[in-house]
């Protein structure tokens, strides 16, 4: 019965909160380079796009649901000196969709330029295919895993440099910083890990409605 009141008291707060300030709904697209700890080793930065959409109070709190799409693809052509033609070597492409909660703190939004600092919390899927040529043991190698499926929780924190081009519209740049061990199942013949982990910046923009 305590817990129960003090549920409702906390819900009823919240909505006091919401009731008394002044809530709009956000949307903002971002687009920048990625570089996780696992892709390194394509020497090509990824790219990572990004949906968020939600609620801000006051244009100086804000909270809701973000989609991100990051993708890498690389591949290694070889020649063959005999024909001279090239063949495909290696082909790599990754591919992760995390879904993730966000919330931001903009303190001071009616300068022109003002700072925002950004957290999200998620689950993260992640798809990773190699192919390789399979006369190359040192490509056999790389492409021992258990699945192309990869899963895990990833965390986001970042801060971003905002510019009012308008009332309720915005363009901004940023780098965050996301933490994401991502793994396979587990099999009888164990499991793989592959470090997501990395810097990256973003540009886009955001509009309050």
């Amino acid at each position: 019965m305590r817990n129960t009141l003090k549920t409702a008291l906390f819900v009823a707060s919240i909505l006091g909160v919401l009731g008394s300030s002044h809530a709009q709904t956000l949307f903002s697209l971002k687009i920048g380079p990625s570089w996780p700890q696992g892709l390194l080793s394509t020497e090509s930065a990824s790219w990572d796009a990004g949906l968020d959409y939600g609620m801000i109070i006051d244009k100086k709190v804000g909270f809701g649901l973000a989609a991100d799409f990051l993708w890498n693809v690389r591949t290694q052509d070889t020649l063959n000196s005999a024909t001279n033609t090239y063949f495909r070597k290696t082909e790599e492409k990754s591919f992760m969709f995390p879904i993730m909660g966000f919330f931001f703190i903009d303190p001071v939004p009616k300068l022109i330029v003002h700072p925002v600092a950004r957290f999200q919390i998620g689950y993260n899927s992640m798809i990773r295919n190699v192919k390789t040529d399979s006369t190359d043991a040192k490509s056999q190698a790389v492409q021992n895993t258990v699945s192309p499926y990869f899963y895990g929780l990833i965390i986001k924190v970042g801060a971003d440099a905002l510019y009012n081009i308008g009332e309720n519209s915005s363009l901004f740049l940023g780098m965050e910083y996301q933490w994401a061990d991502t793994r396979t199942n587990d099999t009888d013949k164990g499991f793989n890990r592959f470090d997501m982990s990395g810097v990256g910046i973003k540009a886009g923009f955001r509009i309050i409605m």
